[in-house]
C-alpha cells in the first residue's frame, strides 16, 4: 500500500532537491526491486528499522559514516 508513496512522495522530494544522501527507513521489509530502483537514482533503503531489527544496526552505521 505504500508503493504510492514512493512515486508520490519519495521520488519527486529526491529530483526536486538533490539532497546529498537520502535515506528511507521502513519498519518492514522492502521488496529488492524496489531497493534496486531507488538506489538506482540515489535513495539508501534500509529495511527492518526498529529497537533490536536487523536494520537498526545498519540504520546507525551508514549515518556514522556521513
Amino acid at each position: 500500500y505504500w508503493l504510492g508513496d514512493v512515486e508520490s512522495q519519495v521520488i519527486p522530494y529526491r529530483e526536486a532537491l538533490q539532497p546529498d544522501t537520502m535515506i528511507v527507513a521502513s519498519l518492514k521489509q522492502v521488496p529488492e526491486s524496489l531497493k534496486t530502483r531507488l538506489h538506482a537514482i540515489g535513495v539508501t533503503v534500509i529495511d527492518e528499522v526498529y529497537p533490536g531489527g536487523r536494520g537498526e544496526k545498519e540504520l546507525l552505521e551508514l549515518i556514522r559514516t556521513l
